[in-house]
């Protein structure tokens, strides 16, 4: 009975819904074109540089560097980039929820669509890349709406937990870019998992990143299915932490508005 008085609240406020995703569509890729064409044009400038400068160094270990790149690239971008946005999502819309009550989540989830936009594009573009280096193609890629779905999840629930504490703790974006430096040097964004020593390599394991590109490189670079581990390990992070993230998000809405 709970589930389906939530689900029935949650339909009450599509309308609502439709609208903030639509200003928040035109606010960040129509109204700011500029943005928009650097967010297209700087994965595939980073690709072009990293692959100039780590191609030789791990050609023994990656047969096609430019698509594993570009793969493990697009995941930490949307997994770092989809939180930073939803980071103020509160703050920005203050004036609806002084104005009237709603569900403040929506907010999150608005911005963190917004985001999922540049990982479909781009996921879509790897695969003339990797026509374009020869990779080879199986049935297994109809499996990247899973794992796009897997990450959507896992942006949701990180980016609740990041709103959620924003308004209370005011430097917490810097405080995010330090841990994302971090995050981003423990993830194999560009360089190969077997370059780390076999004894610390369960260290990484809880890096939900790495899991998310293992299947992506899978997919894309070995033109096979992800193993059956990856898929497991990735779909358990994605539901523990939207429902942390949840749980964290829905403790602490109604002090929004002594902060906002």
């Amino acid at each position: 009975m709970f589930i389906v008085e939530k689900i029935e609240n949650e339909i009450k406020y599509f309308d609502f819904f439709k609208r903030i995703l639509k200003r928040g569509f035109k606010k960040r890729y129509i109204k700011a074109p500029l943005k928009t064409a650097l967010t297209v044009l700087c994965p595939l400038l980073l690709t072009a540089l990293s692959t100039l400068l780590f191609s030789k160094k791990f050609e023994e270990s990656v047969e096609n560097y430019p698509l594993f790149f570009f793969c493990g690239e697009i995941i930490f971008l949307f997994l770092f980039g989809s939180a930073y946005s939803a980071m103020d999502a509160v703050k920005e819309n203050a004036a609806y929820i002084k104005a009237a009550y709603m569900p403040k989540h929506l907010f999150v989830l608005s911005s963190v669509v917004q985001s999922a936009v540049s990982v479909i594009f781009f996921t879509a573009l790897a695969l003339p890349i990797m026509l374009f280096t020869s990779a080879p193609f199986s049935s297994a890629i109809f499996m990247l709406p899973l794992l796009i779905a897997l990450m959507f999840m896992f942006a949701f629930g990180f980016s609740l937990i990041l709103a959620a504490y924003k308004p209370i703790i005011k430097r917490l974006r810097p405080i995010y870019l330090g841990f994302s430096v971090v995050w981003l040097m423990g993830s194999p964004v560009f360089y190969p998992m077997e370059m780390i020593p076999e004894k610390i390599r369960f260290i990484f394991g809880v890096n939900p990143a790495v899991h998310y590109m293992e299947i992506m490189r899978a997919i894309c670079c070995g033109g096979g299915m992800p193993s059956e581990t990856a898929l497991i390990r990735a779909s358990v992070y994605s539901l523990l932490v939207m429902l942390l993230g949840i749980s964290v998000f829905k403790a602490r809405e109604n002090r929004f508005l002594l902060y906002v």
